[in-house]
């Protein structure tokens, strides 16, 4: 319930992040607080060149703090000062207006909020204090999602027969995916013409530009020939197609943030998302009591 409470208090999105040079006050001793920190921070603020904007930045680092201010370079070092560089990375950012950040930060290191919003729970995080007045709102805190490995490939026709589900968005879909698994693991026996697999994949696939039909997600498996087609199933032929690709394995709903990783290589690469082709999803695992899949994501792209 309290994790549920705290996601309730946090908006999350993935953002690409330059690098960043900032100046300001290490901590690594105990007693180094983040409170201390930014009250020796504020005493000495106009003695650091070259700043730019007004927000402070507080880094978690492996072995303490370090909160200091964003400069366009670093000029002559304050004394009792350090410059820091934060990396260029991409982030997921959650964005709150709790009055007390150190609850969020608790609630970020739980191993299971870190599986949920595929985190790097060993590299360094950041927190954006805005000083722009009450009308701004919100602080953020910056976190590295970790490091995913995605390729282009070409996959060839896939024949595919399976069970449309009946949702109009994604979350629905999100609510129907494991019972139409159950259901079509019980009903293979009745789809003639599977191919060799084995183990036999579910797949996935879906028309982004179409989600808001309904039927317009499929789970399905592979077939050679549509022999017989059995009734409340549905049929189709995906053609040769050019994917993106990256495996997920993880909880379900980290998923849908795999998704939009994805989508982020995609145009850092230079590549085209084809909204009007089928996407795929193949599944090797579902563990729906313990929330876990193993599945790789395919999306169409230009090449």
């Amino acid at each position: 319930m309290l994790q549920l409470s705290m996601n309730r208090l946090m908006d999350a999105r993935i953002e690409l992040v330059g690098e960043m040079e900032l100046v300001g006050i290490r901590g690594i001793e105990e007693y180094e607080t983040k409170e201390l920190l930014l009250e020796q921070l504020n005493e000495h603020r106009r003695e650091i060149p070259h700043q730019l904007g007004t927000d402070t930045y507080v880094v978690e680092l492996e072995d303490g703090l370090m909160v200091g201010v964003r400069v366009a370079e670093v000029g002559e070092l304050p004394q009792g000062m350090v410059p820091y560089t934060i990396p260029s990375a991409e982030y997921t950012v959650f964005r709150f207006e709790a009055p007390d950040s150190d609850l969020i930060w608790q609630h970020l290191h739980l191993p299971e909020v870190q599986a949920s919003y595929d985190l790097d729970g060993e590299a360094p995080r950041f927190e954006v204090i805005r000083n722009r007045g009450p009308e701004d709102g919100g602080q953020e805190i910056f976190v590295p999602v970790r490091a995913r490995e995605v390729k282009v490939v070409a996959l060839g026709e896939l024949k595919l027969v399976g069970l449309p589900l009946l949702a109009r968005n994604r979350q629905e879909v999100e609510g129907g995916i494991r019972a139409a698994m159950k259901e079509l693991a019980h009903r293979l026996q009745e789809i003639q013409g599977l191919t060799a697999a084995e183990p036999l994949p579910m797949i996935g696939v879906f028309v982004p530009a179409e989600e808001t039909q309904e039927g317009s997600y499929l789970l399905c498996t592979q077939v050679e020939d549509f022999t017989a087609v059995p009734d409340g199933m549905a049929h189709l032929t995906v053609p040769v197609q050019s994917y993106a690709t990256t495996l997920h394995q993880g909880s379900s709903s980290a998923r849908l943030r795999a998704w939009e990783q994805l989508d982020h290589w995609i145009a850092l690469q230079g590549y085209e998302r084809i909204q009007r082709a089928w996407h795929l999803e193949i599944y090797e695992t579902f563990d729906a009591q313990a929330d876990l899949v193993h599945v790789t994501l395919y999306s169409a792209v230009t090449v």
